[in-house]
């Protein structure tokens, strides 16, 4: 059979083998052949071929040419490189990658020998195969291999490569044989894939010995740790680490963790707690202990329930060491055998050493058995008290007690008492035992000393326990007759120790179990033991003789003979309802009262009568509520069993005052006291928080004036507005509380009603008010600061039954409310509404003769007017005379140009407030007139006004005349002229139509004789009769007008749109165009003189 080698040349030879197209090794197809004519080909064999037939494809199909044998040579055969260093190592389930050559037909990739074999791989190419590490891989070279090819003579080796280094596995571990161990023991690790492992360290500490077990296990002794400094060393304390052939390091999952075990030994026996006690053992490092309070050299160790702090101490023996004070509160006992002969066992406390992982605690099987020292006796319980008491005796190391003894101490002088025997013990911690019970003990009490004796040695104790003395009465306070019941007495004596009682006994100060009442009770002893207080009973019967006797665990007192008086009882109360001042009567028994004897509640009642014995009046005090009865009596307190339910007094009036005073007047008089309607009164009083209304006199027949709204209100003050209708004349008033009682009160009260005054006074002039109660009052008037003046009083008269109050009007003042006051009401309020007539004081702007020009500046200065609220512009200061061509009286106004305020001005007050007034002279008059101001009064008093300040003025000038006009009727538009003197005065020309404004014309002065007015286009719309007007000069009415409508122009021609036809003086018609939407239309409209137009009609263009 012929052999062939993969990728070498073959040649086939035959006939027509031209038409041969495909040549096929089996499966494997020849990528290129070559024709050699119609008799043979060649190609190379593929890289893949295997041994199997040779195969080729003609027209007609495929043609077998027989099983050829194909083997492997050096150029074909199977090789592996090294493995990469990202794939020298991984764990089972890891996908790496082999690189070599001819990976054909692999049929095997093993990890080391046995189960190693991969359970999956890929080719990825004739050089790179992907395998999958499979669970049992060892520490091995890789072997790819393919059992369908050979060498010559059956050679597989050309069929199989190793890899030049070996796959170190990633371990799987699985189990420890200790997380904890000394070091020199061994630590051993099971698992898989282990065989690659090289080292175990843990904290960096490299373990001893290491040893292979296979890929199952590894072996490695425990190290000492590494030392960084005195006793400090780096233990082998944390997480396992495995050192890796392929240099790298693994560390196991979580779980597996390694603490070197710190072993204890032995214990210095025997030592006593609070002593020194030294613990020895292996592995005493500061790293692997809790040091609890220490430093870095300590450690915790526990011992029994006890902890302290030890401290690691040089090494001897072999051993490391710990030294530390035995716990103090360790617990002591001794069990099994006779302590006397020393056959019994101490009891042993188990010790372990707290890790570093607190609480953690290295396990130790050595056991510490502590020492016991001499027994101390630290108390007695009781100290003190009698024979055949039982005590309990306290210390420490009270174990292997003996016996326990009393000796007399200052108790009987020089007597011994037999040795007590123990009635109990709680080991090493309390004895109980029993005080002697003897005879003779002195009486006056005294110490005994004790001895307590052991196996572990004794203890003696001077006056551990006190005998008590025999109790002594020198004296009681209170004491004797006359003792109050339920009051507190103090014994005075001896041998009164804590928990003497105190017995009273009845049957006249016999001293028997028949006679015996109560044990009385105690609120404290004295630290002598001289003292006891204590509290007689709450009831005694008045006269009875009583004894006490004081008691304590030893002995008992004669008794001390008291009387004491009897307890009061309350049978009856006459009311139980009463009103505030109401008389009460209280029945019963009742010994002496104290001067407060007598409460409702904790009001005290001061007006009582005693009837004897059975018997108490009193009145129901004032700021009384409703509670209960009590009595105090010499023989206790007592009180009434239900509540006396007190209803509080009718409201009680004892005067008022103005609130606008701020200040309650210290004594009231109500003759000194003036209100006005709208004032705030306070009335003063009791229970005025109880008022729901006040009722007044009304002005009508029978009528009154209620009220139910108050300002504020409490027990002793309420306070009101005064309303309007009451009846001045009668000042009377009630109040009601909320049960509708009424009080009336004791006084009435004074108000002021104006019946009448004079106003539109001139300063100095005398205002008269007559009214009630104005007489000894002061009025107010308002001024230009907006403060108030006070006139000067003339009289106060009555007249008619009427007060009547006439003062004299002051200057400075202005129009206003004027105030009243007086009679302890510094603001009664307003009384009236008061017009001062104003006047002038002075005028400037005239020279001597009292002459001046128009146009020239004056000022005139006048008082008692609200200049405040003029400026410049208005028109109040006027001048009365013959000033107009006629020679006719009248009055000219002229307008304000400046207005300032001063003072010092007038005669008839102080510095009076004035106000000066500049304005200019107009041609508006010219003549001989006198100034006055005006008043805010319709009336006119300018004759009275001028009488104040009669000073005539002569104001020189043009006189404005116009003699004749025309044309007297017109369109708009056309001109008017006015002839006549005087012209260039005139500032102005209006055309005055009938019910509506002046329509100002334009106009020319053409000469002084002569003023062209043009009429105004505005009057187109108003047809008829005008009154043309002249302002400047005289403000002449020049005469009537006659305004007529022009005759329209129609102008027939189209215009374009927003091409307006300009306005001419008359009406005319237009048609313009005008596009909306699109569509064209002629608008005709109506044109007005002053330019405005209205729509006739609109039609589309055609």
């Amino acid at each position: 059979m012929p052999v062939f080698n993969p990728k070498k040349s073959f040649t086939l030879s035959g006939e027509n083998i031209n038409f041969t197209q495909r040549v096929f090794f089996g499966e494997e197809e020849v990528e290129e052949l070559f024709y050699l004519n119609n008799t043979g080909l060649s190609g190379e064999v593929p890289a893949g071929a295997i041994t199997d037939e040779i195969s080729i494809q003609i027209n007609e199909g495929l043609l077998s040419l027989g099983k050829q044998n194909i083997i492997l040579d050096s150029s074909s055969q199977v090789l592996t490189s090294g493995l990469l260093s990202g794939f020298v190592s991984g764990a089972a389930g890891d996908i790496i990658q082999i690189s070599g050559e001819n990976f054909y037909r692999i049929t095997d990739v093993n990890f080391g020998t046995g189960i190693g074999k991969a359970s999956q791989f890929s080719v990825l190419s004739d050089n790179v195969i992907e395998v999958v590490v499979p669970t049992g891989a060892t520490y091995d070279e890789i072997t790819v291999f393919s059992s369908l090819r050979t060498g010559a003579n059956g050679n597989i080796s050309l069929a199989s490569g190793k890899t030049s280094n070996k796959f170190v596995p990633i371990p799987v571990v699985t189990g420890i044989n200790s997380g904890q161990l000394k070091n020199g023991q061994d630590f051993i690790i099971g698992g898989q894939a282990l065989s690659g492992v090289t080292g175990v360290s843990v904290n960096d500490v490299i373990f001893n010995n290491f040893e292979s077990l296979g890929a199952t296990g590894v072996k490695a002794e425990v190290p000492t740790g590494t030392q960084v400094g005195g006793h400090v060393f780096r233990m082998p304390k944390g997480p396992v680490n495995l050192l890796l052939a392929s240099g790298v390091s693994h560390q196991p999952p979580s779980g597996f963790f390694f603490s070197p075990l710190a072993e204890v030994v032995s214990i210095s026996a025997g030592n006593t707690t609070g002593t020194n006690m030294i613990i020895s053992g292996n592995n005493f490092n500061s790293g692997l202990f809790y040091t609890g309070e220490g430093n870095g050299d300590s450690c915790l160790v526990a011992i029994g329930d006890q902890t302290g702090n030890f401290k690691i101490t040089t090494d001897a023996g072999g051993y490391n060491r710990l030294t530390g004070i035995v716990p103090t509160g360790l617990k002591m006992g001794i069990s099994g055998g006779n302590v006397a002969v020393g056959d019994a066992e101490i009891t042993r406390h188990s010790i372990s050493l707290f890790s570093d992982n607190y609480p953690e605690q290295y396990p130790s099987e050595v056991l510490f058995r502590p020492g016991i020292g001499s027994p101390t006796v630290s108390s007695l319980s009781p100290n003190s008290g009698v024979g055949a008491t039982s005590v309990i005796i306290e210390g420490d190391n009270l174990f292997g007690i003996t016996g326990v003894n009393f000796r007399g101490g200052n108790v009987g002088i020089g007597t011994e008492f037999a040795e007590n025997s123990i009635v109990g013990m709680v080991p090493g911690k309390s004895i109980m035992a029993t005080i002697p019970d003897t005879n003779s003990f002195a009486t006056g009490g005294g110490y005994l000393d004790l001895d307590v004796s052991g196996f572990f040695g004794g203890v003696s104790i001077e006056s551990g326990f006190f005998v008590y003395s025999i109790p002594r009465i020198h004296t009681i306070t209170p004491g004797g007759s006359g003792i109050t019941p339920g009051s507190t007495g103090t014994i005075y004596g001896e041998g009164f120790y804590s928990g003497t009682t105190v017995n009273l006994y009845g049957g006249n100060g016999a001293l028997s179990n028949q006679n015996f009442q109560r044990q009385l009770a105690i609120s404290g002893y004295s630290d002598n033991y001289d003292e006891i207080v204590f509290y007689y009973p709450n009831i005694f019967e008045t006269g009875n003789l009583y004894g006490i006797r004081v008691e304590n665990d030893r002995a008992g007192t004669s008794l001390y003979g008291v009387t004491g008086f009897k307890s009061p009882t309350l049978s009856g109360v006459s009311l139980t309802t009463g009103v505030q001042g109401e008389p009460v009567t209280v029945s019963g028994f009742f010994d002496e009262l104290d001067p407060s004897g007598v409460k409702i509640g904790d009001k005290i009642v001061e007006d009582f009568v005693r009837t004897d014995t059975t018997g108490i009046t009193f009145t129901i005090p004032k700021k009384t509520s409703t509670n209960l009865i009590s009595i105090n009596t010499s023989g206790g307190f007592v009180s009434s069993t239900g509540l006396l339910n007190i209803i509080p007094a009718k409201p009680d009036l004892s005067g008022y005052y103005p609130q606008q005073t701020g200040q309650r007047p210290e004594t009231f008089d109500s003759s000194a006291q003036v209100f006005a309607i709208n004032n705030t009164i306070t009335l003063t009083g009791e229970s005025l928080n109880l008022v729901t209304g006040i009722s007044f006199t009304g002005l009508g027949m029978n009528s009154q004036i209620g009220i139910n709204n108050f300002v504020s209100k409490s027990p002793q003050e309420l306070s009101f507005v005064l309303p309007t209708g009451v009846n001045a004349q009668s000042g009377n008033f009630i109040v009601k509380d909320f049960l509708n009682r009424e009080t009336v009160s004791p006084f009435s009260m004074n108000l002021i009603q104006s019946s009448g005054f004079n106003t539109n006074l001139l300063p100095g002039e005398l205002l008269d008010l007559s009214g009630e109660n104005v007489t000894g009052m002061n009025l107010r008037f308002p001024d230009l600061t907006g403060g108030f003046r006070e006139p000067e009083i003339i009289s106060n008269a009555v007249s008619g039954g009427l007060g009547v109050l006439s003062v004299r009007i002051p200057s400075g003042i202005v129009d206003g409310s004027v105030l009243i006051s007086g009679n302890s009401n510094t603001s009664a309020g307003e009384l009236f509404d008061f017009n001062p007539l104003p006047v002038v004081t002075g005028v400037t702007g005239f020279n001597s003769s009292y002459q001046s020009t128009t146009g020239n500046l004056v000022s005139v200065t006048g008082v008692n007017f609200n200049s405040n609220i003029y400026g410049s512009g208005d028109n109040f200061i006027s001048i009365s005379g013959t000033g107009n061509g006629l020679s006719q009286t009248q009055i000219e106004e002229y307008e304000i140009l400046n207005i300032s305020t001063g003072s010092g001005i007038g005669a008839n007050s102080p510095e009076p407030l004035y106000s000066k007034i500049d304005f200019r002279l107009d041609n508006s008059f010219i003549g001989t007139g006198q100034f006055f101001i005006g008043n805010n009064d319709n009336a006119d008093f300018s004759a009275k006004q001028i009488s104040f300040f009669p000073q005539s003025y002569v104001i020189n000038g043009t006189r404005v005349n116009v003699t004749g006009y025309g044309p007297s009727r017109g369109v708009t538009g056309s001109n008017v002229e006015l002839t006549g003197e005087g012209l260039r005065a005139v500032t102005g020309v209006f055309f005055q139509i009938p019910s509506g404004s002046n329509l100002e014309s334009e106009f020319t002065i053409n000469s002084p004789t002569k003023i062209t007015a043009t009429v105004p286009k505005e009057g187109i719309e108003s047809r008829g009769m005008a009154n043309i007007l002249l302002s400047g000069g005289t403000n002449q009415n020049v005469g009537q007008f006659e305004m007529i409508l022009d005759a329209s122009v129609v102008e027939f021609n189209i215009v374009e749109e927003n091409d307006t036809p300009a306005s001419s003086t008359r009406v005319g018609n237009f048609t313009q165009k005008e596009t909306i939407n699109g569509t064209v239309f002629l608008v005709t409209r109506t044109r007005f003189p002053d330019g405005t137009t209205a729509i006739i009609s609109s039609t589309p263009q055609a």
